[in-house]
């Protein structure tokens, strides 16, 4: 009887290293999906969550608080881009 570690060992075993590559890249790609999705979901409901506060009939704000929400938010997206952005000018160091 193969329990399932053992299938999992004998698998490993078995797959070429491009395989191995390919399985663990696929393994990437669907746990990237699956957290981008729950995440995604989450900082929706939390931006829905901030822009309820623009409702004038339940809160009371002044336009610097506003501006500093505006703000956060901004670069909180800023901070995202740059995280998907394809240069890694800032991991490199000085260059000319």
């Amino acid at each position: 009887m193969v329990t399932q570690t053992h299938a999992k060992t004998i698998n490993k075993t078995t797959l070429s290293p491009q395989e191995r590559k390919a399985a663990n890249s696929q393994k990437k790609i669907d746990r990237f999906k699956k957290l981008a999705v729950v995440r995604m979901n989450r900082a929706i409901k939390a931006v829905d969550a901030v822009s309820a506060l623009g409702n004038r009939r339940s809160y009371t704000y002044n336009d610097d608080q506003v501006q500093k929400i505006k703000t956060a938010l901004q670069s909180s997206v800023s901070k995202v881009e740059k995280a998907f952005s394809a240069t890694t000018q800032n991991d490199a160091g000085f260059s000319l």
